[in-house]
């Protein structure tokens, strides 16, 4: 693949993880609808291997439906956890594949091929894997946090850290290699036309 190429791939995956945020919270949203049709004090959800009905079957979850509803709504917990899931995952493609494929197009090594963007996205990462979540170092460009915050990203932080992640691929892309890719999170969007 060529540079433009790899840049696309990467746009394109970040733009996955993020829909894939918005369509779970999205989904979250009708069922708490329905979580609120429930007595939530009474009610449990389980997950079971089997049979409900057999007195051999095991369960591996269970849950009060008045505590799922809280978890599931807006910038609730399951947000937020899948959110920090999301940061892990947009760092590992970019360090395993993006960076060093860009790396090894322009004949550089992977520590050189650098951005802000993705400074804070690896110190991001860093907090979720191996520091419960608290941010240990200060950000440069997604200053919506700072040190010693803990990185639960509310909907509005998750798009702005996604939007500047996307956009600075074109810096990359004409920084290392001269390109002008235009890439972007936000596009217009017109009722009446499918949004392409």
């Amino acid at each position: 693949m060529d540079a433009k190429s790899v840049l696309s791939h990467y746009a394109d995956e970040l733009r996955r993880i993020y829909g894939l945020n918005c369509e779970v919270d999205a989904a979250f949203g009708k069922w708490v609808d329905f979580l609120k049709t429930c007595d939530l004090e009474k009610h449990m959800i389980f997950s079971v291997g089997g049979d409900p009905n057999d007195k051999d079957t095991t369960f591996q979850y269970w849950g009060i439906m008045g505590d799922l509803a809280a978890k599931a709504a807006r910038d609730g917990e399951n947000s937020k956890r899948l959110r920090r899931m999301a940061v892990a995952f947009a760092y590992s493609l970019w360090e395993a594949e993006t960076r060093a494929s860009l790396a090894a197009l322009c004949g550089l090594s992977t520590e050189e091929i650098t951005h802000p963007a993705f400074g804070d996205l690896r110190k991001l990462r860093h907090a979720v894997i191996h520091v419960n979540g608290r941010l240990d170092k200060d950000l440069e460009v997604m200053t919506f946090l700072q040190k010693g915050d803990i990185v639960d990203l509310t909907n509005l932080q998750f798009h702005q850290l996604f939007k500047a992640l996307v956009m600075s691929l074109n810096e990359i892309g004409e920084t290392y290699f001269d390109l002008q890719p235009r890439f972007e999170l936000d596009k217009k969007f017109q009722a009446t036309q499918s949004p392409e």
